[in-house]
């Protein structure tokens, strides 16, 4: 299950990194779009760790 996470994370930001990099190359970087992109790796990042609590917390009990 950790493992299916990790993975999924580091597709995820590899994705968004490719995105990063396709508007940066094509010039059309609005302010929405980059907010939009920080917003989902935070919303991402902290999805990622509740999960991993729960996870911690179901294998204590």
């Amino acid at each position: 299950m950790n493992l299916l996470n990790n993975t999924s994370f580091e597709v995820s930001v590899l994705f968004i990194t490719l995105v990063d990099v396709k508007h940066f190359l094509n010039k059309k970087v609005y302010y929405v779009e980059i907010y939009v992109t920080i917003s989902n790796k935070i919303i991402f990042m902290l999805g990622n760790y509740l999960t991993n609590m729960l996870i911690l917390m179901l294998n204590l009990i």
